[in-house]
């Protein structure tokens, strides 16, 4: 790559190409980051163009990295790490508290005196906007997938903050039979 060339370089085309190589598929990628899929290809093509060499090799089986896109993956999470630990920043210095909050939870927690909770915070900030979601799956608060998310851990990993709500046990019942 040209010295110019490495200047002119388009840090967000790492988000198309981290997308593409997360998903092992185009279409994946771009449902991924909510982009068109044609626009992911393009962009990844213009990567490869600038650098002048393939990240990725396409087959019907999917997608699947070049050694120089194995060794640019590391490079490109921490970019993208970068960028979403900026964001956070961003959004952390919002003066008033007017704004959408995403919250995610297991189905079963709106079965729960919890969600009498929910409630009472919506009634209490009518200016904020409560969007809720009920799925067992694990979002990524870094990626700001969500803002609050309620899951049963017995620990906590990665830069979340977890805090102890209820005590909770499990147990199976069954006839004899």
């Amino acid at each position: 790559m040209k010295f110019a060339e490495a200047n002119s370089f388009d840090w967000d085309d790492l988000k198309y190409f981290l997308a593409a190589a997360h998903t092992g598929s185009i279409r994946g990628g771009a449902e991924s980051i909510n982009a068109n899929h044609t626009t992911l290809s393009r962009r990844l093509t213009i990567l490869e163009d600038r650098i002048g060499t393939r990240l990725i090799d396409r087959s019907t089986l999917g997608l699947a990295l070049t050694q120089l896109g194995e060794e640019l993956m590391s490079y490109a999470q921490n970019v993208d790490e970068e960028m979403n630990a900026v964001a956070r920043v961003i959004v952390g210095k919002d003066s008033e508290p007017t704004r959408t909050i995403n919250l995610t939870m297991p189905h079963w927690f709106a079965m729960t005196s919890f969600i009498d909770d929910v409630a009472d915070f919506a009634a209490m900030h009518p200016e904020i906007d409560l969007h809720m979601s009920f799925s067992d799956d694990v979002v990524n608060l870094a990626r700001r997938e969500a803002d609050i998310s309620l899951r049963v851990a017995d620990e906590v990993t990665d830069s979340v903050v977890g805090r102890k709500l209820v005590p909770m046990s499990w147990a199976a019942y069954c006839s004899k039979d």
